[in-house]
């Protein structure tokens, strides 16, 4: 018997939404009519059901009948309609317990196709360094390369963009997983940069079928998602005017989850000024202290790791992933950028209702020296557990 690898995807509510909307064909989609639970029990039973995908809710009472099958959801995959107002502080903390997903629900179909994409298992990001960039020949300015962390261009661009830099390498995306792009830069007032993507048809070394042109603002906006719903090749370039300094670090793309998370459901990714990341993700597990948080060491491979490991553990955690240079930078940069991992983490204590002392922190990054260095400068010693 094949074996079925489709969503599975609960809906609950008073109106069916697969009798006026087309389900993606990726999608198994299962519907419980208010006050009908016991039948979906059946058919949970029936088709061996660990864990639904995700479960639509559209109404308060759908999610107060939720909290009947709460051991088959999974934090991050419940998402209701954002104008439900829930009056009720123990569906409240039901919901924060599950990390349920306040959504527009104004389009159903739009709603469908994003998930349908978004819902994948796995993840994955990467990043093009600087050194697999060409700068321009005709570019008669200063140019500093400094390894994986940078190119510094220095110089008069000109009044009008022109080109200055290409990234030697091209980018894959597929139908099924659109991506998102993230490019590192700081600069000078003085000049402009704008990042060239030109699309070209999976299999094809010219016809570009589409060009975006991604000005500074549109950049500093958020990262840049390409959602072509056909598999394509991506050349980028960035084209600049003014003068002065620019330094560009790495571009990073990854599998896009739209807004429902990066790399993971429910994951995050701090920035500082300069646009460098750290990834994180929070996730409830039963709710009671300690909160543990597990930074990664060195990993070439953007995303987290450490997952299943920490969800052994029962209690709720906090992963850490430091995406720059080669593998990581030791969870160390600017003021501002140590700042969010420490906010970050206080914001999931107060989530939580816990306190520091409510808390154990794990992980080797590079050196135990290292996460003793950052967790001091969080100002988590002396009441912090450390487990190295």
């Amino acid at each position: 018997m094949t074996k079925d690898n489709r969503l599975k995807i609960l809906q609950v509510g008073s109106s069916n939404w697969s009798e006026n909307q087309e389900i993606p064909e990726n999608m198994k989609w299962y519907y419980c009519n208010l006050g009908q639970f016991e039948t979906l029990q059946e058919t949970i039973e029936e088709d061996e059901i660990k864990a639904f995908t995700a479960v639509i809710v559209d109404s308060l009472a759908g999610l107060e009948e939720l909290m009947a099958i709460k051991e088959y959801l999974i934090p991050h995959t419940i998402f209701f309609d954002q104008t439900i107002e829930v009056p009720d502080e123990s569906l409240l903390q039901f919901l924060k317990e599950i990390c349920a997903v306040p959504t527009d629900f104004s389009n159903h179909g739009q709603l469908l196709f994003t998930l349908s994409k978004a819902l994948f298992s796995g993840q994955y990001g990467d990043k093009m360094f600087p050194f697999t960039t060409q700068v321009n020949p005709n570019f008669s300015g200063e140019v500093t390369y400094h390894g994986f962390e940078n190119v510094i261009l220095k110089g008069d661009y000109g009044q009008e963009f022109s080109p200055v830099l290409d990234w030697t390498y091209n980018v894959r995306a597929s139908k099924e997983n659109p991506i998102e792009l993230w490019l590192e830069f700081e600069k000078d007032a003085t000049c402009e940069c704008r990042l060239i993507l030109n699309l070209l048809p999976e299999g094809s070394v010219a016809g570009i079928f589409k060009t975006y042109i991604v000005s500074e603002e549109e950049m500093r906006k958020g990262a840049i998602v390409l959602d072509e719903d056909r598999t394509f090749l991506l050349s980028a370039s960035l084209e600049m005017k003014g003068k002065g300094q620019i330094t560009i670090g790495g571009l990073h793309q990854r599998l896009t989850r739209f807004q429902f998370g990066k790399f993971v459901l429910g994951g995050g990714i701090l920035h500082d000024s300069k646009r460098q990341e750290i990834n994180y993700f929070f996730y409830p597990g039963d709710f009671k202290p300690p909160l543990s948080v597990y930074f990664s060491g060195f990993r070439p491979a953007e995303g987290f790791e450490g997952f299943g490991m920490m969800k052994a553990m029962g209690t709720p955690f906090l992963l850490f992933s430091d995406p720059r240079l080669q593998g990581g930078a030791f969870y160390m940069g600017t003021e501002e950028l140590e700042n969010s991992i420490k906010d970050t983490i206080q914001h999931y204590l107060d989530y939580l209702g816990l306190t520091i002392v409510s808390s154990s922190f794990l992980g080797c990054p590079w050196e135990p020296s290292h996460l003793c260095i950052m967790v001091r400068t969080l100002n988590l010693m002396p009441s912090s557990c450390l487990n190295l």
